[in-house]
């Protein structure tokens, strides 16, 4: 199976939450890349592993794959391709899931090296990178670093669901009580933009991760208007 071949399987078995068997696919197509020497499609399944992990809390497992990334990336000079800084995302998102965020900061960093020698100034990558390296930080740091995945997101403008969940992230970096109308302002931002995006399969993950922020906020009639709409997602 090629790389694409094998994430259309993967997606098959995460449907139906057959997390031991994609697991038990992502490690034999790792190993056999890697003994043909195909490591960037090695490196490719090996951060499906790291997000595998996360998403299953198997931390000890995570870290290894994790540590083997890096490795692959720095033994086999993998750091010159801009999906090196891709799976520096998706290691640090791992070690923010499990509390380790000074970890997470270094694999952020890496990424961004990566992307800064490798990609434009405003490229959707880089406003992936900074929106999830503000998950490791509450308030004002995440702060800078989502409203530089916002500037991005807006200079592009063409990424309307991804700007969509950059407002709630910043949203969140605000208080409650005493940012209430900064807060409603985002909020209302956020949910304006689900009306320039097509309903398709990601609109709907968007909304199923979204609609519980709009609910937490008090917008019911948002939350309900997404929910309205994914019933005309086929």
């Amino acid at each position: 199976m090629d790389l694409k071949q094998i994430i259309e399987k993967l997606d098959r078995l995460f449907h139906i939450k057959d997390f031991e068997g994609a697991e038990k696919l992502l490690l034999f197509e790792a190993d056999k890349f890697k003994n043909i020497g195909d490591f960037r499609s090695e490196l490719s399944i090996r951060s499906e592993l790291v997000g595998l992990y996360r998403k299953l809390g198997e931390k000890e497992k995570a870290f290894v794959a994790v540590k083997l990334c890096d490795d692959i990336i720095n033994n086999y000079n993998l750091g010159i391709y801009p999906q090196a800084g891709d799976v520096y995302i998706s290691c640090g998102t791992a070690c923010v899931a499990f509390n380790k965020k000074d970890l997470a900061e270094d694999y952020f960093l890496k990424a961004e090296a990566i992307y800064n020698k490798t990609l434009d100034n405003f490229h959707i990558k880089k406003a992936s990178l900074y929106n999830n390296w503000g998950t490791a930080y509450n308030n004002e740091k995440a702060r800078i670093y989502i409203t530089k995945a916002l500037n991005i997101l807006l200079r592009l403008n063409n990424y309307p669901l991804e700007l969509a969940m950059t407002y709630l992230n910043l949203a969140d970096t605000y208080h409650p009580i005493d940012d209430e109308k900064i807060i409603n302002d985002l909020i209302e931002k956020a949910f304006i933009c689900f009306d320039k995006a097509k309903l398709d399969e990601y609109y709907a993950f968007v909304c199923s991760k979204c609609i519980p922020v709009f609910e937490h906020y008090g917008y019911v009639f948002m939350a309900n208007t997404l929910k309205e709409r994914l019933k005309n997602i086929d």
